[in-house]
């Protein structure tokens, strides 16, 4: 398993928080099954979405995608506020490369065009490092 989180423009990820729509996390382009136990954000979920590696990605791969992790996340009435790190022992993804494998990492046709947090259950490291 691991969380895919897709933002809006070249400045996304310069700051270690985001806020998105609670309606954006944990429901598009995640499997039904693994949103029904995810999106109410309980604190044991909560604490799964964090020992969960990230991919970080803007959207339509404008820069290259980090790999990283969720430390906090805060519940407001209408958003979800999370804070990031990347992990730096993975150096920066190049731009193409989750496009290139998307198939294997179940991203969907339009996934790329669209601010987002999914949960995706594949092998992320598998895909990326063979």
């Amino acid at each position: 398993m691991f969380n895919l989180i897709i933002s809006y423009g070249p400045e996304s990820w310069s700051s270690s928080t985001q806020e998105f729509q609670r309606s954006r996390v944990a429901i598009e382009y995640t499997a039904d099954e693994i949103s029904e136990r995810y999106k109410h954000f309980d604190t044991e979920t909560i604490e799964e979405l964090k020992s969960f590696p990230t991919l970080f990605v803007t959207e339509n791969e404008e820069t290259e995608s980090r790999i990283g992790r969720v430390v906090n996340i805060r519940l407001r009435q209408n958003t979800v506020v999370f804070d990031f790190e990347f992990d730096n022992a993975f150096p920066p993804l190049p731009i193409g490369t989750i496009e290139s494998i998307r198939v294997d990492i179940d991203l969907g046709s339009w996934e790329l065009s669209r601010t987002h947090w999914a949960i995706k259950d594949e092998p992320l490291f598998g895909e990326l490092y063979t």
